[in-house]
């Protein structure tokens, strides 16, 4: 049976899924994560207004690293707006704080990149 994962998103991110640019997430793949199913449903929040969109899950994939999920799935699809894979590389390192750090926490769990179609 299909599920429903919610997830906020800075406005830009939500914008370029809404507009069909970014055509996936990228995750550390922790606990909360690792409950994801193809066709589940994703409800984006845009964490600035509010607003939601719903996803389909189509397509997971596991990497180690967020290096080598954007380097396999492609910057612009991921990060629409980044100039650089190190650039992008750095946005994900710098999410979170703490133990929630996803660059500390990737190297715990590894990364989930979701794929999603409307």
């Amino acid at each position: 049976m299909a599920s429903t994962i919610e997830m906020q998103l800075a406005a830009k991110y939500w914008d370029a899924i809404k507009a069909g640019k970014k055509t996936a997430e990228v995750r550390v793949f922790d606990p909360k994560r690792q409950t994801i199913r193809l066709r589940d449903t994703i409800v984006f929040t845009n964490v600035e207004t509010g607003e939601k969109l719903s996803r389909e899950v189509s397509e997971l994939r596991f990497y180690p690293d967020f290096r080598s999920a954007i380097s396999d799935y492609g910057l612009r699809k991921l990060l629409p707006d980044s100039p650089s894979l190190e650039e992008g590389i750095e946005r994900y390192n710098a999410f979170g704080s703490g133990e929630k750090n996803f660059k500390t926490a990737a190297k715990k769990y590894g990364v989930l990149l979701i794929g999603f179609r409307k």
